[in-house]
């Protein structure tokens, strides 16, 4: 008897990841079921629910339902088990009553909860209170033709349901141990490798645990992320010690999921191949950041570490001795097993149905459904450039042909500035396109601009972060939109020389000068520069040695980078210039005020702390730039200042859900820019296009011939003015997720074939030439 315990005992560890995996993410996953009770719904509209907690990805767990006057109840099915509040959105109804909802399981009903208002409140956009006969809660929408969002903040799983759940759950795991106990008794030799199997599992299990992953991960996906892993773990083992591929992958695989827990954490999106190639940038902005692990965290370790300690235990308490010449059948079998995991692991119709060329918050999703390994394999496969389909060298030389025969002469009204500075603002935006109060006004200064002034939003293709691929769409007009997810040029691609307004500006007689007030090796620059036509690039280096750098939030101000680069630009006044400046003031994180004042307007605003703090930096940013501008209001030189952000603040969570208000899935791809003159210019106030457009906008305005690249862009502007990694608007407002929904248009086509033949093919150098 004690012999079977401790038998049992010992198969414990094994059958535990087994049973966990087959029992919570396939056969008894723990998701439930919903009926809402709705009486007195005056109007017919739309409802929708979430199936999860709110996620960057939470659209693609959104459910609609019918919401009018004929309604009675609703059925909401497979929501996940970490929901604790259920957020409603409802539209096109001006009434409705809401009396209780019903929760299942199984078959079981968990409870009948409810919706009892004692009082009545008021928000902007609804008033809620009690039904006329107190059995639920009354609704009156303010907006009826908006999408009005309602939250019922309340853990509707009882704590028994949990007790019977993982009671089921110990008792299939100590059948299993007894079974297999059984039978390792009889095939001892089986032992080891099914520790092994199940300690990557379990490490498997706890990264998904603390990355929060386990509500949204898949039991065939994450077959094939174990397969994977062991097949890596077995090979090793084959090569080296039998047990050393095991741990070491372990450790990896562990120290993976840390890493991204945190890069979600500020990023929203996963590790992707090219930030391999980022390291440095990455450490550098990983600094200002507080990586303190999780309680999660430190229990996923703590089974890690478990296995870890079992394995090698199991090894120094049994070690077997073998011939030379079994040890090597051993070895050749390893290294066979392993061959035979990988190839049936990507070869396979789950494997190749799964994609990753989508936005970053499908990227997210795919990175909790689909699994951190598959996701990163994926990702690198999309984020290889491959040649287009019918794409060839003589197409492109057609279409420049075609563009040649087009006589457009020059605007000969535009005056021709003999200083262009161009300023890309970090993490400057205008959150009020996103859904912010519309009364908080952080930047009215550049609000104020209208005389000869273009200004409006900016499309672009990241968030939070990757500030390189706005700065290489707006100065190269290429689009991220063909680069594949996860890519960075300016690491992986900005090898050669390549096509930019500076190498343009410099054949049109401009010096090209850069600046950037941090290392020049940030995002690869020290590189790229040169390859992009930059005559001179200054650095922080530059900066200190100009003399005192005053810092706000941690880094340069933009004060005082407007400083220094007015002061070169002062020094070289005898010639054309092109300046090119990317600031640091307002880079993440906004977790402290410091030597940052808080903006007037922000302090009654009901918004998160790093909301607060970033909206205060705008408003420092807006004061810097109407220094510059004042700088060359009066100067008699023409000139023209160009000013744009990378992208939008990467805030958390919960303040992300207090601005994100519209239903839109680009509204967070979205800055602000301007272009001001200092002579007379067509104004604009309210246009908008993408980063890849920056080059076409400028030159047009700058009356400059356009090359044949820049008509290119022309003609695809006037149909196409928004295209981004992260979606494409038509000149008529419509609006598709991804550009390969629209590779059947020749004209996509076409920008997709030069694009590929400048970077990646030879091109004919007539295309960037204005004759």
């Amino acid at each position: 008897m004690k012999k079977r315990i401790r038998n049992t005992l010992s198969a414990l560890p094994i059958v535990l990841p087994l049973v966990f995996t087959l029992l919570f993410l396939q056969y008894l996953p723990p998701r439930f079921n919903i009926t809402l009770y709705t009486d007195h719904i005056e109007g017919e509209g739309l409802g929708a629910t979430f199936l999860c907690t709110p996620e960057p990805f939470i659209n693609n767990y959104k459910v609609y339902f019918y919401f009018g006057s004929q309604l009675k109840n609703v059925e909401i099915h497979d929501i996940h088990y970490d929901v604790k509040e259920l957020t409603f959105e409802f539209s096109d109804v001006t009434e409705a009553d809401l009396l209780r909802f019903d929760v299942n399981a199984y078959g079981m009903n968990l409870g009948s909860h409810l919706m009892r208002m004692d009082q009545t409140m008021e928000t902007d956009a609804l008033t809620v209170g009690p039904t006329e006969d107190g059995s639920g809660t009354h609704i009156v929408f303010k907006n009826p033709t908006s999408v009005t969002e309602f939250r019922l903040a309340q853990d509707f799983i009882p704590a028994w349901f949990w007790v019977w759940y993982w009671s089921i759950f110990a008792l299939v795991s100590i059948l299993s141990a007894l079974v297999l106990g059984i039978i390792i008794e009889k095939y001892h030799v089986i032992r080891r490798p099914l520790l092994h199997m199940a300690a990557v599992a379990a490490v498997l299990i706890a990264g998904c645990f603390f990355c929060g992953s386990l509500p949204f991960a898949e039991y065939k996906t994450f077959l094939l992320n174990w397969c994977i892993v062991l097949f890596v773990a077995v090979l090793i083992n084959a090569l080296t010690f039998p047990f050393l591929g095991t741990l070491l992958t372990m450790c990896f695989v562990m120290f993976w999921y840390e890493a991204n827990y945190f890069i979600i954490l500020f990023r929203y999106k996963p590790i992707v191949p090219a930030d391999l190639q980022a390291i440095s940038t990455a450490k550098e902005v990983l600094a200002s950041y507080s990586l303190t692990p999780t309680w999660q965290m430190l229990v996923g370790f703590a089974v890690v570490i478990f296995y870890m300690v079992a394995i090698v235990m199991e090894w120094r308490s049994n070690p077997h001795k073998q011939s030379i010449g079994k040890k090597i059948a051993l070895r050749a079998a390893g290294i066979a097993a392993a061959c035979l995991m990988l190839f049936f692991s990507v070869h396979n119709p789950i494997y190749n149905s799964l994609i990753s060329f989508q936005w970053d918050a499908m990227l997210l999703n795919n990175f909790h459904k689909d699994g951190m390994v598959v996701t990163f394999l994926k990702s690198l496969e999309s984020a290889r450039v491959e040649k287009p389909e019918g794409y060839s060298r003589e197409i492109v030389e057609g279409y420049l042909k075609e563009y040649q025969s087009q006589n457009i002469p020059e605007n000969n009204e535009a005056v021709r500035p003999t200083n262009i500075i161009m300023v890309m603002n970090e993490a400057f935006s205008d959150l009020r396109i996103a859904g912010l109060n519309e009364s908080v006004d952080v930047m009215p200064f550049i609000d104020s601009l209208r005389e000869n002034t273009i200004q409006g939003y900016l499309g672009v293709s990241v968030y939070g972060g990757g500030t390189c691929n706005t700065e290489f769409e707006a100065l190269t007009g290429n689009s991220m939109a063909f680069m594949g997810t996860g890519s960075y040029p300016y690491t992986e691609n900005v090898t050669k020389p390549l096509f930019s307004l500076a190498s343009f500006m410099n054949g049109m007689g401009y010096d090209t000068y850069a600046f950037h007030a941090n290392e020049e090796s940030n995002w690869n620059r020290d590189k790229v520069y040169p390859n992009l036509g930059f005559g001179r690039f200054y650095s922080i280096s530059d900066f200190e040695a100009f003399g005192f750098v005053e810092k706000l939030h941690n880094y340069p101000a933009d004060r005082t980078d407007y400083a220094f680069m007015e002061s070169v630009d002062a020094e070289e006044a005898d010639q054309p210039r092109f300046l090119f400046d990317v600031t640091m003031q307002n880079h993440a994180y906004y977790d402290h005020w410091e030597d940052v004042e808080e903006a007037e307007n922000v302090k009654e605003l009901e918004l998160g702390f790093d909301g607060k703090v970033y909206l205060s930096l705008v408003k420092a940013s807006d004061e810097a730039v109407k220094g510059l501008v004042e700088t060359y209001q009066n100067s008699d030189e023409p000139t023209m200042i160009v000013f744009f952000g990378d992208h939008q603040p990467s805030l958390v969570r919960s303040t992300q859900q207090q601005i994100y208000t519209k239903n839109d899935s680009m509204q967070k791809y979205w800055s602000k820019y301007f272009i001001w003159t200092n002579y007379e210019m067509e104004s604009d106030t309210n246009l908008m296009f993408s980063a890849n457009y920056m080059p076409l906008i400028i030159t047009e305005r700058c009356g400059i011939k356009l090359p044949p690249y820049l008509m290119m862009l022309k003609e695809l502007y006037e149909k196409y003015p928004v295209i981004t990694a992260q979606g494409v608007i038509d000149r008529d407002g419509n609006v598709y997720d991804s550009v390969v929904q629209l590779m059947d248009d020749p004209l996509i086509k076409k920008y997709q074939y030069i694009q590929f033949a400048n970077m990646f093919d030879q091109i004919d150098d007539a295309w960037f030439v204005a004759e």
